[in-house]
């Protein structure tokens, strides 16, 4: 059995090619460099690959998400809970309609909000069946000043 090789683009090794990760968008299916190489690529360049990923997603950098968690006094603008900027559990609220930015949440209020189809009348139906529901209350005030 004759396994396939490849050479890596970074440390010039010749490794079977089961030493790569697949890529569907490379002609021989494979990434240029090896899975050790990219690792300790990643790892150097976390903080900047993050932020290229959220640039992408969102359309603005981590700045402006950290600017306007200050404006709301680094508390989430749903539950009040505070809140630390570039931390993995603040994420940017945005409208799936419209995709404007709205706020920040905390990782809770935002997939709860998104339970309830992430707008206005998905949360007003929310508290109709729950009336005693505070985070329910406080997400409708935000989605009602987010308007």
């Amino acid at each position: 059995m004759n396994e396939k090789m490849k050479i890596c683009s970074n440390c010039g090794q010749k490794l079977p090619v089961t030493q790569f990760w697949r890529d569907k968008s490379k002609s021989d299916g494979y990434c240029h460099q090896c899975i050790l190489c990219a690792k300790k690529y990643y790892k150097q360049n976390k903080r900047r690959i993050n932020q290229r990923a959220f640039i992408k997603t969102h359309g603005v950098g981590l700045a402006y998400k950290n600017m306007l968690l200050a404006s709301q006094g680094f508390e989430c603008a749903i539950c009040g809970k505070a809140l630390k900027p570039n931390s993995s559990k603040v994420c940017l609220d945005h409208s799936h309609k419209t995709g404007e930015i709205r706020g920040v949440l905390c990782r809770q209020c935002n997939a709860y909000i998104g339970r309830f189809g992430d707008d206005i009348i998905g949360v007003s139906k929310g508290i109709m069946s729950d009336v005693e529901n505070k985070t329910l209350i406080s997400a409708y005030g935000y989605l009602l000043n987010a308007i």
